[in-house]
């Protein structure tokens, strides 16, 4: 909570600056305090700052609140080409959300995106596991 505290105060100190807003939404992510990431993410593209890094914000907060699917994905497809990760942060909330077999479609469109080895070999094994098993949804590695 102290970092969600100091990380809120340099963002309104900086009067909104993208660095400070990414910092900021990530941490809230870390919290899972999906509200908050809309509200900072919907800001900073109202002032079309930092507009890919929120717009996956903004659809992993829609996803982690369980709003909206539609608007959600459509904020990911504006995200991922200049932030590829989106993909991987959105099917970890897609997990939480008890939605695997979504959470695998975007981990197979991150693993076309640039992975280093290991990380796909990790991620890969991770979606065979997700195909094998129907009953158990394991955490994205």
């Amino acid at each position: 909570m102290e970092a969600i505290a100091h990380a809120q105060r340099a963002f309104e100190i900086r009067s909104g600056d993208p660095d400070a807003a990414r910092t900021l939404a990530m941490i809230l992510l870390d919290a899972k305090q999906y509200v908050q990431i809309e509200r900072i993410a919907r800001l900073m593209l109202t002032k079309q700052q930092a507009a890919s890094e929120m717009h996956g914000l903004l659809a992993i907060s829609l996803i982690g609140q369980g709003r909206n699917l539609d608007e959600a994905f459509a904020h990911l497809e504006l995200a991922a080409e200049n932030f590829p990760i989106a993909r991987w942060l959105i099917a970890s909330t897609l997990i939480e959300a008890s939605l695997p077999k979504l959470a695998v479609v975007q981990i197979n469109d991150y693993l076309k995106s640039s992975t280093n080895k290991c990380e796909r070999e990790s991620l890969e094994n991770w979606v065979a596991s997700i195909d094998q098993s129907q009953s158990t949804i394991a955490a994205i590695p």
